[in-house]
């Protein structure tokens, strides 16, 4: 089946529900975990740059949540709970300090942001592809893509700077 193809029709409504909510599951995750690095680096250079990021997150989460339970989707608060608890969970991995943050644990979650943020794009992809049949905005969807391309910048930008500071010699 073509791109073409995929809005001629409307989506399998069982399919639709369990892929937004997984990826609901995953911005609640998303969108905790940049926040905490936000508040991890407040006073650094990096901090009002992922304070800006945590709040776009936390809206597009919010407007998904919000888009679900116009189409009908229940949310499967158990898969929520999950996830949030996976998530926080795997701040406790050893890093190598026993007491504070490891340098390294910024870079990571830089690079575990980034391939949220990419996920989070196909998604929009996925939902502007099925527009028509589900009643949504494309202009909407497409000031989404766009929103989360700028994040992937901005990622990999502080992804650098990070990069920079952790691994030098």
């Amino acid at each position: 089946m073509g791109s073409s193809d995929v809005g001629s029709t409307a989506p399998d409504g069982r399919l639709l529900a369990i892929y937004l909510n997984d990826h609901i599951a995953g911005a609640t995750a998303g969108a905790s975990r940049i926040s905490q690095m936000a508040d991890a680096h407040v006073g650094s250079p990096l901090g009002p740059r992922l304070a800006d990021l945590a709040a776009e997150i936390r809206t597009e989460r919010e407007w998904l949540i919000e888009t679900a339970r116009r189409l009908g989707v229940r949310i499967n608060r158990a898969k929520l709970a999950a996830l949030w608890a996976g998530e926080h969970l795997g701040r406790l991995k050893p890093n190598g300090r026993l007491a504070r943050r490891s340098p390294l644990s910024t870079l990571l979650e830089l690079d575990l942001m980034q391939s949220a943020v990419a996920g989070k794009r196909s998604l929009w992809h996925a939902l502007q592809d099925w527009s028509a049949p589900l009643g949504l905005d494309p202009v909407v969807l497409e000031e989404l893509v766009l929103s989360a391309d700028r994040q992937l910048d901005e990622l990999a930008s502080l992804a650098a700077v990070a990069r920079r500071a952790v691994l030098r010699a």
